[in-house]
């Protein structure tokens, strides 16, 4: 009795945090470049090291970042870019590490350093001179202003990343991921070249967050944590009968 009490009780604490998960991707939708996350659990054996006694309840074993495209979206802002493969833009956090990213909200501060999300510089950084103008980006991830002489000059090119298996990468909040052992080797190049597509300038990665997905996952969440709830109050009214029994 006290092991249906468990495995009701782990069902609860799984689709809880399955309903968690949809909530957080609901509210991403409209986040440039969010990657939707889905729980998965397996059934839990009964004791440690006997999986031949079956399982007993819902075990969560992973949450998991889904890196399937979104659609490009137009930008009012010439500097803002969308990555057209499974490539992930170059930043630096204030410590020298690197952080990674989809979301090409690109933007140049108020001293010409461009910058992406949180404020964060690229990697490596690009700088505007001061007595320079008009900065742009192309496709090929070549930043370029013109001088005051009128001539348009190279500034910097922006760094893209790949990864063996992106589903690796850490969130560490604000549309940044760091890299972990599961996340494998990391390749770096440009855009344009060494197996890297070209940007799109002017665009932006919508979220890969489909309503209907959600909406479906989170029915089924509510009916399963509904069940385990009832077989929770069936394993509870057998506690209460065998004591009155035993009493």
């Amino acid at each position: 009795m006290t092991t249906i009490l468990a495995a009701a009780a782990s069902g609860l604490a799984h689709y809880q945090q399955v309903v968690d998960v949809v909530a957080d991707n609901v509210a991403n939708v409209s986040t440039p470049g969010f990657k939707a996350t889905r729980a998965l659990a397996h059934g839990a054996p009964a004791l440690p090291g006997t999986p031949e006694s079956g399982p007993l309840g819902v075990r969560l074993t992973a949450l998991e970042r889904r890196f399937a495209p979104g659609a490009l979206q137009a930008s009012p802002f010439a500097t803002e870019v969308a990555l057209r493969d499974d490539a992930f833009l170059v930043l630096q956090a204030p410590d020298g590490t690197r952080r990674y990213t989809r979301a090409g909200t690109l933007r140049f501060d108020s001293v010409g350093n461009l910058v992406g999300p949180e404020g964060l510089l690229t990697d490596p950084p690009i700088v505007v001179p001061g007595d320079h103008t008009s900065p742009s980006i192309d496709a090929f991830g070549r930043v370029t202003a013109l001088s005051p002489d009128g001539e348009t000059v190279e500034v910097g090119r922006l760094q893209v990343a790949r990864f063996v298996n992106p589903s690796g990468l850490i969130s560490v909040g604000g549309g940044l991921f760091v890299p972990s052992e599961n996340a494998g080797a990391v390749t770096l190049g440009s855009p344009g070249g060494g197996g890297f597509a070209e940007l799109a300038v002017g665009f932006l990665e919508a979220s890969n967050v489909s309503l209907a997905d959600e909406l479906t996952t989170l029915i089924v969440a509510q009916r399963a944590y509904s069940a385990s709830a009832q077989a929770f109050r069936v394993g509870d009214d057998m506690l209460a009968t065998a004591a009155r029994l035993t009493a």
